[in-house]
């Protein structure tokens, strides 16, 4: 299940770019009062489109879906370490569709990782499997991304909750939660990190 990821990109994109330290571009024109600096943003009614099986369903194969959310992020840094926290609330529509392929048939990637539902030239809209008679989804999500990094030790904690309902009488509900924590200090999201404790855990009901 890719969705999870998909929409908490922004999250985890985040936390690698404050890896580059103080000087980094995430603060570069942030508060730096009593050598701490903040930084934060919020995004209101942003939209993504990726296709992905749907959380709980996967045999039900892959569907272009659409996100429309708000988030909230917010990081602090000092010479101890950095924090950061990012919260994303929206809702999502999912189609069936046809993946996009290269000319080796192998699915398309964008450049967050996500695969590219195939798109019909005629109309610019995505390439549905059976004819748009398969069932499609609509439904609310959340997600919560924190990392705590400092000379010890690196802690990355991820929640993800959806709620989903077909228009064919299938409904969903899932949570994801997935901690990491390093065998002292480094990236959690370079695979060559020694880590502590790794846990992703899923549950459907």
């Amino acid at each position: 299940m890719r969705l999870n990821r998909a929409i908490a990109v922004l999250a985890t994109s985040s936390a690698v770019v404050l890896w580059g330290g103080a000087g980094s571009t995430a603060f570069a024109n942030a508060d730096h009062g009593a050598g701490t600096v903040h930084d934060g943003a919020n995004e209101h009614q942003a939209v993504d489109t990726f296709a992905d099986t749907v959380p709980c369903n996967e045999d039900l194969g892959f569907y272009a879906i659409t996100t429309t959310y708000n988030e909230q992020f917010h990081a602090t840094e000092n010479k101890n370490g950095f924090w950061v926290t990012s919260t994303q609330t929206g809702t999502f529509t999912a189609y069936a569709s046809e993946l996009a392929t290269d000319v080796d048939g192998n699915p398309v990637e964008n450049d967050d990782g996500d695969f590219v539902p195939a798109i019909d030239p005629a109309t610019g809209e995505p390439v549905l499997r059976g004819g748009g008679d398969l069932e499609t989804f609509s439904g609310k999500f959340v997600v919560w991304f924190g990392a705590s990094i400092n000379p010890n030790e690196s802690v990355e904690t991820f929640a993800f909750n959806i709620h989903g309902v077909g228009d064919q009488g299938t409904t969903f509900d899932g949570h994801e939660n997935a901690h990491v924590v390093t065998d002292g200090p480094g990236d959690p999201e370079d695979p060559t990190t020694p880590l502590k404790l790794a846990f992703d855990k899923l549950r459907c009901t």
